[in-house]
């Protein structure tokens, strides 16, 4: 029997992320969100997109070639670690997840939503 993919939110500790105090508090999904709160949300979920994009294209390269890993990454260290506890599936996964979930318009009403989703559909592959 399977974990539910509940259970491994922590795993990629997205709550404090979420919770972060830099990010601007969102008005409540019945109210409609200000035009320019809502380009703020669009435009720092597409940066922590990309920053996991970056770090999964890293992780991958590590996973197939160890010695790519590069001093003057700040995360050099995580990136190995997760190097070695993800299988490369999952990671090849992960990042098509993330890349697919790039918002490219504005189809997502809410861009916490989105990101969120994303964020929940790589806990629900990855076990």
């Amino acid at each position: 029997m399977s974990t539910p993919c509940w259970q491994h939110r922590s795993a990629l500790c997205i709550g404090p992320l979420l919770d972060s105090p830099w990010l601007p508090a969102m008005p409540a999904p019945s109210s409609k969100p200000l035009p320019k709160l809502d380009r703020q949300w669009r435009r720092i979920m597409r940066r922590l997109l990309a920053d996991l994009i970056s770090l999964l294209q890293r992780i991958a390269l590590v996973q197939i070639v160890p010695k790519a890993v590069d001093d003057t990454w700040v995360d050099a260290e995580a990136v190995c670690r997760l190097a070695v506890a993800l299988g490369p599936e999952d990671v090849q996964l992960l990042y098509q997840i993330a890349l697919l979930g790039r918002p490219r318009s504005p189809a997502v009403a809410e861009p916490r939503g989105g990101f969120e989703m994303v964020l929940l559909r790589m806990l629900c592959f990855v076990r």
